[in-house]
């Protein structure tokens, strides 16, 4: 809830003059006995009540509540101990994939979750192997797009998947591709890397039909999208001709790229939002590896910090609001990694806004996306060192 327009922030007197005049002289006849009181009476009531009112505005605006969140275990398909959540749309859908070690290799498998629900997309991929799926992002309209690797291991695919069904597509030309985003329209975009040219990478964007569009490199080396908005804008990264990687976000009928610096040295863009906020993370240190997060707003980028305990940290998602979700960590290692919601100009760690007793029982680790009803996906840790896709629900 925002504050009256006619009360100044940090003032329990109003801003407007005439309001202040009246607030001064009560346009109220009253008797003679009563006006020789009356001062003392305006004085009491000034001391008992603007007062304290003053200290409470002196300590924070009260109506910029942060929210406690409800933690919901989305679960894993069966045969699998891990899962992450990596995007939610605004049914609360999420787009998550699970993880199970064996002696050899990691195996993953993309899964369509929802509070009580699970879809396996994984076994629709590729039915005969399975274990090589991670969903990326999910639109509107419950459409999920990701990354696959088939059984033999000859290339990466991406693929969307919508009511049962599945589309797996490979840019032509190229030896992978990798689907990213996917925005409410059902386009998709991500980035794909050039046969027989191991290091050339373009970005790309699909259209509902299937065409395939080559973004190029936006007059870098290589390329890649890692976001779609509504309005058929990207955000990813592109580097130069020094080996440095920058954020950019393409704007305008024209998509005309707009490179992002300012920050650091390497930086990538991860998420944006209708109005063409951005974040991602930015180089600061190399030497230590060093990365904080970033929020691109009104033509400037903010340093968000991290998170006390933690020396690095890097954002993933942003909704309509420019609440932004993201993960702070210790050191180039991505070690004791906590989630963090940023809101009213702070960073603030997931864990402190979990209801009484929940953080005694999980962890929150990433946080990697967020909706306009500031619903937040990410994953948690359990007590049995599991990681698990959860759903934040906040709660006012």
């Amino acid at each position: 809830m925002a504050l009256p327009r006619a009360v100044r922030p940090g003032s329990c007197l109003p801003a407007d003059p005439a309001l202040r005049r009246r607030l001064k002289t009560p346009p109220i006849p009253r008797p003679f006995g009563v006006a020789l009181a009356w001062p003392a009476l305006t004085w009491f009531i000034a001391l008992s009540c603007f007062v304290p009112l003053r200290q409470a505005f002196a300590a924070g605006p009260p109506c910029r509540d942060v929210p406690t969140y409800v933690l919901h275990d989305l679960g894993a398909p069966a045969g699998y101990t891990d899962s992450g959540g990596t995007a939610v749309n605004a049914w609360g859908q999420v787009a998550a994939t699970a993880s199970v070690a064996d002696a050899e290799t990691t195996l993953t498998d993309a899964f369509l979750a929802q509070i009580g629900r699970l879809t396996d997309v994984g076994v629709l991929v590729d039915p005969g192997d399975p274990w090589r799926s991670s969903a990326s992002a999910i639109n509107a309209a419950g459409q999920l797009a990701g990354t696959f690797t088939p059984g033999d291991r000859s290339s990466t695919q991406g693929f969307v998947y919508a009511r049962g069904e599945v589309e797996i597509f490979l840019v032509p030309g190229s030896s992978d591709t990798e689907a990213d985003g996917i925005n409410v329209l059902g386009q998709v975009a991500g980035s794909f890397t050039i046969a027989n040219f191991p290091y050339a990478t373009h970005a790309f964007v699909r259209q509902p039909d299937g065409t395939l569009v080559d973004l190029g490199t936006f007059g870098g080396e290589n390329a890649g999208a890692s976001a779609i908005n509504s309005l058929g804008e990207v955000a990813g990264e592109v580097d130069d001709a020094h080996g440095d990687y920058h954020a950019f976000v393409t704007q305008g009928a024209k998509k005309v790229p707009l490179v992002l610096k300012g920050l650091g040295t390497d930086s990538d863009a991860t998420a944006l939002n209708d109005v063409g906020e951005v974040v991602g993370g930015v180089l600061l240190d190399p030497d230590n590896l060093t990365y904080h997060a970033f929020l691109y707003t009104r033509g400037k980028m903010l340093d968000l910090g991290t998170l006390p305990g933690t020396d690095s940290s890097y954002a993933y998602g942003i909704n309509a609001s420019g609440q932004v979700v993201g993960t702070s960590y210790r050191g180039g290692l991505f070690q004791s990694g906590r989630g963090w919601v940023y809101l009213h100009g702070r960073m603030r760690d997931l864990n402190g806004l979990l209801e009484p007793g929940v953080a005694k029982r999980w962890t929150v680790t990433d946080a990697n996306g967020i909706n306009d009803l500031g619903q937040i996906v990410g994953s948690a840790q359990n007590a049995t060192g599991h990681s698990r896709a959860v759903l934040l629900t906040p709660r006012r």
